[in-house]
């Protein structure tokens, strides 16, 4: 046990990153539609000026941040999965490097998470005046 309570072979900081990422991704999934509906209805419109690519590049990027996500969502199941860490005390630099990776994955996917929402409520409040957007 390195920080924090197991659940089996769980331990609540992977069960944490997981959750973050789950959230994440319906956030990133939501936003990735969202910015394909602008982009279309752009189009559709026949919008030719930077908006249009102000679209495309955020379509880009929720793809992006979706894909991330699904990873970080990925790692933390097989995480759930992998068995326990010894409870015998690690070395100094295994520990750090175990503290290091699980933690860099928890903040690393709350980043993300918040960037995603952070883009969605931007997105809604520039779309607001849109008819049929």
């Amino acid at each position: 046990m390195i920080l924090g309570y197991h659940y089996g072979t769980v331990e609540d900081i992977e069960l944490v990153w997981s959750l973050i990422a789950l959230v994440g991704l319906s956030f990133s999934v939501f936003n990735l539609k969202d910015s394909l509906g602008d982009l279309r209805f752009l189009k559709r419109k026949k919008v030719a000026n930077g908006r249009l690519a102000v679209a495309r590049a955020n379509m880009y990027t929720e793809l992006s941040r979706t894909i991330i996500q699904a990873i970080f969502l990925n790692i933390g199941i097989l995480a759930l999965l992998l068995p326990a860490p010894p409870a015998e005390k690690l070395p100094p630099l295994q520990l750090a490097i175990a503290v290091g990776i699980r933690w860099g994955f928890t903040v690393s996917a709350s980043l993300l998470a918040l960037n995603t929402y952070l883009s969605h409520n931007l997105r809604k409040h520039l779309t607001e005046g849109d008819n049929g957007r």
